[in-house]
């Protein structure tokens, strides 16, 4: 089954809806920091309690809503990966050996960092869900043509998912949510 043209606008909707919703973030939650953590920091990596957020255009880390900045060495050795662990990924299986996720998200995250050792972006993070949230509109044509033969119906399903905000959400956050809805989908 090919892509239909008239479906091809949910794709580009979703795709500069994301990348608009994306750019607005101006903060970590702790399990988007626990991800980098478990990709790329060589050691135990709760670091962080659960009350800990992070914003990277302040540089601050608030815990129990109290400013703390702590220095900038601590979130390039836990944001970024390091040159002497690119694309080693025994420490990721490790880290993930007391978590409770599959580490193939952690394997691509660290994947992605290890292009560039010693720096941090949050697109580091975000291109995994593009990627992921745009194959997963794929999937769920096919899914949705194969039970349903009207292509109205299908292109409603396919408006539904491309501009709802749940799905937008999940997109900006930095886990392995997009990932698994890939996965469930197909």
């Amino acid at each position: 089954m090919y892509m239909k043209r008239q479906n091809l606008i949910f794709y580009f909707i979703l795709a500069i809806l994301s990348v608009i919703t994306i750019s607005r973030k101006d903060n970590y939650a702790c399990d988007e920091i626990s991800s980098f953590e478990l990709a790329n920091f060589p050691v135990d990596y709760y670091i962080f309690s659960s009350d800990s957020l992070y914003h990277p255009a302040q540089g601050k880390c608030f815990f129990n809503e109290e400013p703390y900045s702590p220095p900038s060495s601590l979130w390039n050795q836990v944001l970024s990966a390091h040159k002497d662990n690119c694309f080693d990924y025994k420490n990721v299986f490790s880290n993930q050996a007391i978590d409770v996720h599959p580490p193939f998200y952690y394997c691509i995250l660290h994947t992605i960092c290890s292009f560039t050792p010693h720096k941090h972006s949050i697109w580091q993070g975000e291109i995994i869900n593009l990627l992921f949230i745009l194959a997963t509109l794929f999937a769920l044509q096919l899914l949705a043509s194969s039970l349903i033969s009207n292509r109205l119906q299908v292109s409603i399903i396919l408006a539904f998912f491309a501009i709802s905000p749940a799905i937008l959400d999940s997109v900006v956050l930095i886990r392995m949510y997009i990932v698994a809805m890939f996965f469930v989908v197909i």
